[in-house]
């Protein structure tokens, strides 16, 4: 009878340390993408204030003179310096995107496919087939 509650007792603590797991990274990441949101309106990198994040502006966010998104990303786990070397591949037109728009526009992405994108370079994601 002892080992038993021993045992409910080891798998009652496994299941609250994941759980608190869980919730400490969802805080993070909602911290995180409040707080780029905020740099994104205070620093105005938004140019165009259409609500889309372009190369540009995400390179002017990212780099230059403001460190604070860079250390934001860092503190998450995102290598910040891959993630500019990827800026090419995150903004390259997709081959199935409309063929009438012009080709040379470079594609953009909304505040939430732009975080989802950012967060998928975290170092603690494992590589999924999708990735590949």
């Amino acid at each position: 009878a002892l080992t038993v509650m021993n045992m409910l007792i080891g798998v009652i603590c496994e299941v609250v340390s994941a759980v608190a797991a869980t919730e400490r990274e969802s805080l993070s990441l909602g911290y995180v993408r409040e707080k780029m949101k905020q740099l994104m309106e205070g620093t105005g990198v938004d140019e165009d204030k259409d609500g889309m994040i372009s190369k540009a502006e995400f390179l002017s966010l990212i780099s230059g003179d403001n460190i604070e998104a860079a250390k934001l990303l860092e503190d998450v786990g995102v290598d910040v310096a891959g993630l500019v070397d990827f800026a090419d591949t995150i903004f390259a037109k997709d081959s199935n995107d409309d063929d009438d728009e012009d080709s040379s526009e470079e594609k953009q992405l909304s505040f939430g496919e732009f975080m989802e994108v950012v967060l998928d370079m975290r170092s603690t994601n494992t590589a999924t087939v999708k990735d590949v």
